[in-house]
């Protein structure tokens, strides 16, 4: 399918789930919507709608870090999958494509050493190497 027709229909999904309206049957179907979002098969699919969610929750969470707060990895965890209706196995590569953007980066380390896996290994290495 066309990435531009994709990402017209994922934002018509992401802004009628937020409003709580049903879709009907077709648009479910229609590149199998009826699941969470899995940015690992749209890979550089993340809609600038997802982009301007993702950065409010990341800079909600740095000014917390600034601040000298303890930043709660679970809450940030759940809001991310809350407000973009996805799962866990879909915030991965938003860790990783943010991270290698440079945009947010003590965050998305610190979400990635809370929560580790073989996904987040190049991204703690990189980190933890720079920042000796």
């Amino acid at each position: 399918m066309n990435k531009g027709i994709l990402a017209i229909i994922l934002t018509l999904k992401t802004k009628l789930t937020k409003k709580k309206v049903q879709m009907p049957k077709w648009f479910n179907t229609l590149v199998h919507l009826n699941q969470p979002l899995d940015y690992n098969k749209h890979k550089g699919c993340i809609m600038e709608h997802d982009k301007n969610i993702i950065n409010e929750i990341f800079e909600k969470y740095e000014q917390d870090r600034l601040a000298g707060k303890s930043v709660n990895w679970n809450s940030l965890d759940n809001e991310l999958k809350k407000e973009l209706n996805i799962s866990y196995k879909s915030i991965k590569p938003i860790i990783n494509e943010y991270y290698n953007q440079n945009s947010y980066r003590e965050i998305c380390y610190g979400y990635a050493k809370a929560f580790q896996c073989v996904e987040f290994h190049p991204l703690i290495r990189n980190y933890e190497s720079q920042n000796k």
